[in-house]
């Protein structure tokens, strides 16, 4: 039964050319390589279409936030409920920034606990950047695409933190993984634990406890389906768990 399988979120790119002058250009799409993975991991992807994603969150025992052109706030109530709820959260690409913005605002609040979130975030962007282009970086300042040319430039190594979900996923020390990205993290929280970079000091992957997960490469276009399975198995032993505590 499809209730018996964990059901995954996913957060839409939206096409931000000309939504406010032509409604028919408001478009969310999702890329249907994280579908398959999902599915393919005994888990249900559901696509999150409304920005107010409040009566989505009861629905869902794991997200992705993948990548896309802009960080949109109006999907950060996905990591309140993953963290309030310990429901498995992926990230890829922009949702590793996503996630790691989220916690740097977090953070930045308790100096400033009379401003808002949004106060806080442009604050933030302002004064110390939480994000910043990946300059210079010739493996790392490409556009997606499922161009094999353009994949096999952005390939390059990273190194997996002893102890960390990732080393645990993978279990080996480094990986060749694809970065497809004109952004990098420059701003890391104290709260969150960087668990992977490559040879010159990027960020790849970030950690929240044991079930936030973000990765700045794009795992989706790969054959290896690992860290998806335990995206769906994370979600199923949850829920599990809250069923349990339910009776």
């Amino acid at each position: 039964m499809i209730l018996n399988k964990p059901v995954v979120g996913i957060v839409p790119t939206y096409n931000l050319t000309n939504e406010e002058n032509d409604p028919y250009q408001d478009r969310a799409s999702f890329v249907s390589m994280y579908v398959s993975k999902i599915t393919g991991c005994g888990g249900v992807a559901i696509g999150l279409l409304d920005k107010n994603v409040w009566d989505y969150l009861p629905i869902c025992d794991a997200y992705i936030w993948p990548g896309g052109n802009k960080i949109l706030k109006e999907f950060y109530p996905i990591i309140e409920d993953a963290m309030k709820n310990h429901k498995p959260l992926l990230g890829v690409c922009l949702g590793m920034q996503a996630i790691t913005t989220f916690f740097n605002v977090l953070e930045d609040k308790e100096k400033f606990p009379e401003l808002s979130f949004k106060e806080v975030y442009d604050k933030g962007k302002e004064e110390n950047p939480y994000l910043g282009l990946a300059d210079n970086v010739s493996f790392h300042s490409h556009y997606v695409t499922k161009e094999e040319e353009t994949i096999n430039k952005a390939r390059h190594e990273i190194k997996i933190k002893d102890g960390s979900t990732l080393k645990s996923i993978y279990e080996v020390d480094t990986k060749e993984v694809v970065s497809l990205h004109g952004y990098i993290v420059k701003r890391t929280p104290k709260i969150l634990q960087v668990t992977a970079k490559t040879e010159d000091n990027v960020v790849e992957a970030v950690e929240y406890k044991d079930f936030i997960l973000g990765v700045q490469f794009h795992l989706e276009i790969e054959k290896d389906a690992t860290i998806f399975k335990w995206l769906v198995d994370k979600a199923l032993e949850n829920k599990k768990d809250i069923k349990m505590k339910g009776m």
